[in-house]
């Protein structure tokens, strides 16, 4: 849903672990190229099409969202990245 915004490039919506619910949603996205636009914004966007529980509570920019040797959204390494990103900032 977020992939219809004219900023974004590409997004991709994940599970990401939650002490408290299990598990809340992420965005990861990457802009068009010269484009911006802030996380409130695009969280704005989707509460206007989307349910509530839905709504990503947060959105995070990357440079580039990895890919398949097809070109496809690697959506299983970015679980991984997300993954290792999440247990390099709990150890610290």
């Amino acid at each position: 849903m977020l992939y219809q915004h004219p900023a974004v490039a590409l997004a991709c919506v994940v599970g990401a672990p939650d002490e408290h619910l299990g598990e809340r949603e992420e965005a990861y996205v990457e802009l068009e190229p010269g484009e911006s636009v802030t996380e409130d914004a695009l969280r704005s966007f989707a509460c206007g099409r989307l349910a509530a529980y839905k709504v990503p509570e947060r959105v995070m920019f990357l440079a580039k969202l990895p890919r398949t040797g097809t070109g496809e959204l690697d959506r299983h390494r970015l679980e991984q990245q997300i993954a290792t990103d999440l247990a390099r900032a709990t150890e610290t």
